[in-house]
């Protein structure tokens, strides 16, 4: 899709990442107590649906904030 399109994004993409390495951390815990068990299951069962919800905008391909972004935003203002 190019660089545009991955920095459009990108916040989505670190959002993901985060999510991810939590749980992650969590699970690692949760070998050791079951306390920590419990934690990690309640935030990967909140986190489920942001990060399906980040991954499918990213694949969508939906470029229209890019390809109409004077439509959108407005006409950039013009350097005096």
């Amino acid at each position: 899709q190019g660089n545009e399109y991955m920095e459009l994004h990108g916040r989505q993409l670190v959002d993901i990442a985060c999510d991810l390495y939590m749980a992650y951390l969590l699970l690692n815990q949760a070998r050791h107590s079951q306390e920590k068990l419990v934690t990690a299951s309640r935030y990967i069962t909140e986190i489920v649906p942001r990060v399906k919800y980040n991954y499918e905008l990213i694949i969508s391909g939906d470029r229209t904030s890019l390809d109409c972004f004077e439509t959108l935003a407005g006409p950039l203002p013009s350097e005096s």
